[in-house]
C-alpha cells in the first residue's frame, strides 16, 4: 500500500498564481473607479482566479492510496477505482513550450462509473501510472498511442499494440 499527494511546492505555486491573478483582477476594482464593461470583465477574471484557489485548496486535502484492491482517492469526495473494474487509461502529455521541452502529464483512469485525474504534480507519478499501465494491460484494455507513447516516455515498457490502435 502506498499513499501519494500533491507536493507542498506545487501547491504554493498554485495559491502564489492565484493570489497574483486575484490581486492583479480584483485590486483595480477595489481602487480605481473602472467603467463598468471593464468591471465585469476584471469581475469574471477574479472568480476564475478565486475558483482556481479553492481548486487548489481541494488538492491540498486530496490523497490517493494504492492498494492491492485498487486505488482511493481520499479528500472532499471518496473515489474508488477497483483494479478488476477498470474500464480505460488514458496518460495525456500538455506541451508548455513548441519545442515540448516544458510541460506536464495528466492520468486519467476510469472504472466503475467514476474516474481519477492525476498530473505530474502527485508524489510518485510515474509509480502511479507505472502500476496503472501494467493493469491497463494485465486486463487488455485498448490503449491509443498517443498514452501508448506517453507511457514509453515515462519508462513504461508496454506490449506491442494490437492492430487497429489509435
Amino acid at each position: 500500500m502506498s499513499e501519494h499527494r500533491y507536493s507542498r511546492r506545487a501547491l504554493l505555486a498554485d495559491y502564489a498564481r492565484a493570489a497574483a491573478g486575484f490581486a492583479l483582477t480584483a485590486g483595480p476594482l477595489l481602487v480605481i473607479n473602472v467603467e463598468k464593461k471593464f468591471a465585469y470583465g476584471l469581475a469574471g477574471l477574479a472568480l476564475l482566479f478565486l475558483a482556481y484557489a479553492v481548486r487548489t485548496g481541494l488538492r491540498e486535502r486530496f490523497a490517493l492510496v494504492i492498494d492491492e484492491a485498487g486505488l482511493h482517492g481520499r479528500g472532499w469526495r471518496e473515489t474508488m477505482v477497483p483494479w478488476e473494474e477498470m474500464g480505460r487509461v488514458r496518460l495525456y502529455y500538455y506541451s508548455t513550450r513548441r519545442d515540448r521541452s516544458g510541460g506536464w502529464m495528466q492520468l486519467v483512469i476510469e472504472g466503475q462509473g467514476t474516474s481519477l485525474s492525476l498530473d505530474t504534480g502527485i508524489e510518485g507519478f510515474a509509480e502511479i501510472a507505472r502500476r496503472a499501465g501494467t493493469e491497463a494491460v494485465r486486463r487488455g484494455l485498448p490503449l491509443n498511442l498517443a498514452t501508448r507513447a506517453n507511457f514509453a516516455s515515462l519508462g513504461v515498457a508496454l506490449p506491442p499494440a494490437e492492430d487497429g490502435a489509435r
